[in-house]
């Protein structure tokens, strides 16, 4: 068995990489990235979560609100499936498998929705659960991540908006079971991964992938300080890679033009983090297809049909460096 992992590209502003450049299958050993036909259109944005089970994976296409859906996708051919429209969630964010159930976060109302399925394909969506003390239409607390782990299932948000309506001021790890924090002291949280006994979550403003290990109340942290907007983990052997999008000119959730003392990482890369947090010499560049990684997810595959060929449905974009050419061979 081989390690296939997938990963997402958002906020792209360039048209022709709206259509080309959302969604792609990396090669970590060889440094390479293989750019899925997801069917986003220049009316697209990009794509944000993905999830996987026995069905497939299916992606979430960033779009104006009339056009958000969800695509389905063959794991091994990466064939479109199906696609399904969503009329409840607006600005979906991260997908995940909970006991069986597809959901999808629902940034726009504070909400997470399930999306029923028969014989994988996405049949209707209904309120799966709604973040305590917000409203249905509008966006109160920036719920965006989603993960499931012992039959509990957990979100990040950006926390309730403070008196000049800008997020920030409570960010949290949430268990939707209990409705109880368990880790703050976060800047702008994404993407929870659960990982042998421990716990990573990036805190994406301050640049950091916090390490924790799940215990009762507030959980033991370690912060790894990296660079950049840090969005996306996922597992590969016995490391972690981890998303950095380059730091924006504009803050979308605060509203306000970025301090240019801020504005230090220009580019967008996935870097490798070992079991202790230290990270690998080179990362694999993803700048020259968009500023702004968004999900990675590993999907195990057998061996024979994960780097055969040139997979069909995919464009080929080599993004080796001399250096990179030296990393991995």
């Amino acid at each position: 068995m081989t390690a296939q992992i997938i990963f997402s590209m958002c906020n792209q502003s360039r048209h022709d990489a709206r259509r080309t450049h959302c969604l792609a299958a990396l090669d970590v050993e060889c440094g390479t990235v293989n750019w899925i036909r997801s069917g986003t259109t220049r009316r697209d944005f990009g794509m944000t979560g993905i999830a996987a089970d026995e069905h497939g994976f299916y992606a979430a296409v960033q779009s104006h609100d009339t056009s958000v859906r969800i695509i389905h996708f063959d794991r091994y051919s990466f064939r479109i499936i199906s696609e399904f429209p969503l009329r409840f969630t607006g600005d979906p964010h991260s997908l995940c498998i909970h006991n069986g159930d597809l959901l999808i976060a629902s940034t726009s109302n504070n909400a997470i929705f399930h999306l029923a399925r028969k014989n994988g394909t996405i049949t209707s969506e209904e309120l799966y659960w709604r973040h305590p003390g917000t409203s249905d239409h509008e966006n109160d607390v920036h719920l965006n991540c989603l993960a499931s782990h012992g039959g509990e299932l957990f979100v990040t948000a950006f926390g309730a908006r403070d008196i000049d309506g800008k997020f920030g001021v409570s960010d949290e790890l949430l268990n939707t079971n209990t409705n109880t924090r368990c880790i703050s002291g976060l800047s702008q949280p994404h993407t929870i991964l659960f990982h042998h006994d421990r716990v990573y979550c990036a805190s994406s403003a301050t640049g950091e992938v916090v390490i924790a290990t799940p215990g009762a109340g507030q959980w033991v942290e370690n912060r790894i300080l990296l660079r950049g907007y840090t969005r996306g983990l996922a597992p590969w052997g016995n490391m972690i890679l981890v998303g950095i999008s380059a730091h924006r000119m504009r803050s979308r959730s605060r509203g306000n033009t970025v301090d240019p003392t801020d504005r230090h990482y220009p580019q967008s890369e996935i870097a490798l983090l070992d079991k202790n947090g230290k990270e690998k010499a080179v990362a694999i560049p993803t700048t020259a297809f968009g500023n702004e990684v968004y999900e990675i997810i590993n999907i195990d595959i057998a061996q024979t049909q994960a780097f055969p060929r040139p997979w069909p449905g995919l464009r080929l974009e080599s993004l080796r460096t001399a250096i990179q050419k030296r990393l991995w061979r």
